[in-house]
């Protein structure tokens, strides 16, 4: 895997407050009144999809996004276009691109195996939240000690700052 080291020695402490400390309150406004997630989820959503943002930070690449609701997350984000560039380019200082794994965008199989990696190394046990929503093929997959093959659902993820 690549660069699989703790964020702390990589980000400084200004760059991780400005990922946890962003205001992205209108994306879970607009995931609750669309009815897609309850404001009791609101905090672990948000504080998953920022440890999401810190790996993509880290440059760890490809990463896959595995949990069907911080995806939606990431979606929903997305379609506010104006403030996910300003968000991206504020934290991380780059537009953050969001790949879905189709035939002619594959997510590399190694990606799976990248998030898990890289999210115990820096932050622990991966929290049941990622998990929700998936079916059980999917959670078979993601219970194995090493993925091996690509998921039963295609996933989405981050391959990379993109060149434009």
């Amino acid at each position: 895997m690549k660069n699989a080291r703790p964020f702390q020695t990589i980000l400084s402490t200004d760059a991780l407050n400005k990922i946890e400390q962003y205001d992205i309150s209108f994306v879970f406004d607009k995931l609750c009144f669309d009815g897609k997630i309850t404001a009791v989820e609101i905090p672990e959503l948000e504080t998953e999809f920022k440890k999401f943002i810190i790996l993509v930070a880290l440059n760890i690449q490809p990463i896959a996004m595995i949990s069907p609701q911080v995806d939606e997350v990431w979606h929903q984000f997305i379609l506010f276009t104006a403030q996910y560039r300003k968000f991206c380019l504020e934290t991380v200082g780059f537009f953050i691109g969001h790949t879905p794994d189709t035939p002619k965008t594959p997510i590399p199989v190694e990606a799976g195996e990248n998030f898990r990696e890289a999210y115990k190394a820096n932050f622990g046990d991966i929290p049941q939240i990622w998990y929700k929503g998936m079916d059980q093929e999917s959670l078979k997959y993601y219970a194995q000690s090493h993925l091996i093959g690509r998921p039963p659902k295609l996933w989405s993820g981050w391959a990379g700052p993109e060149e434009l």
